[in-house]
């Protein structure tokens, strides 16, 4: 599995030692939803078991939402001894990958298991954008060099995603205006500010990309630092 370990959120004590045995790694286990919620951002385990009724007014469905918005390429597997057809559909409306019915069933659960994560490395690799030395990550719209990371603007990742299609190709600058402004018309140098505002960040993280001007109005991703801009 991707981590050494799993999350179970479930008011019963030996659920995380069952799943532990069943999936061979450890869980770690958490009876309140609040706890687990902030601490959440700490940890990057391989998937959450999440139990529908943790307690008499405690719904487990309703903390998914904001899981996953934290680990949003984790699975998040919802563990109940009702499996119906609303409570599933709830379970996949609240961002859920999947479910697993109680008592549990090694092979089912494990057969799940890692169905999930196959499915969510799969989502994450279409995520990322990688050029060079540098990733672009579409959810975070973070820009990433060897550790150095700062997000883009949302025009400015636009920018990033046009120019990175064809690297080393210039692209005339009606087309990236089109890319980022539709058919709003700006001013003349809206994207030129766009530009100076992308290269800069490729220059804060250390990226061997760079922005070059062509002469005849168009604009190249290169990662040749050795020839002067065009």
């Amino acid at each position: 599995m991707q981590k050494n370990y799993t999350i179970t959120l479930d008011d019963d004590p030996i659920i995380h030692k069952i799943i532990g045995r069943m999936t061979g790694i450890n869980s770690l286990p958490f009876v309140c939803p609040d706890k687990l919620l902030s601490r959440a951002r700490s940890y990057e385990p391989a998937a959450v078991f999440i139990d529908v009724h943790i307690d008499v007014n405690v719904c487990g469905l309703d903390y998914v939402p904001a899981l996953r918005k934290i680990w949003p390429f984790i699975p998040i597997l919802v563990v109940t001894d009702d499996p119906t057809g609303e409570l599933v559909g709830r379970a996949l409306a609240s961002g859920a990958n999947d479910f697993v019915r109680k008592p549990l069933d090694g092979v089912e659960l494990v057969g799940r298991l890692r169905a999930r994560i196959n499915e969510m490395r799969s989502r994450q690799a279409a995520n990322v954008v990688e050029l060079s030395d540098v990733s672009f990550s579409r959810t975070s719209q973070e820009l990433e060099c060897r550790g150095k990371r700062e997000p883009l603007p949302i025009l400015e990742s636009r920018l990033f995603l046009a120019l990175a299609e064809s690297p080393g190709m210039p692209i005339p600058k009606d087309i990236l205006k089109t890319e980022l402004w539709g058919n709003t018309h700006v001013s003349a140098n809206a994207l030129d500010k766009k530009v100076s505002t992308l290269r800069g960040v490729l220059k804060r993280i250390g990226a061997s990309l760079e922005i070059r001007s062509v002469y005849g109005g168009g604009v190249l991703l290169s990662t040749d630092h050795q020839n002067p801009e065009i």
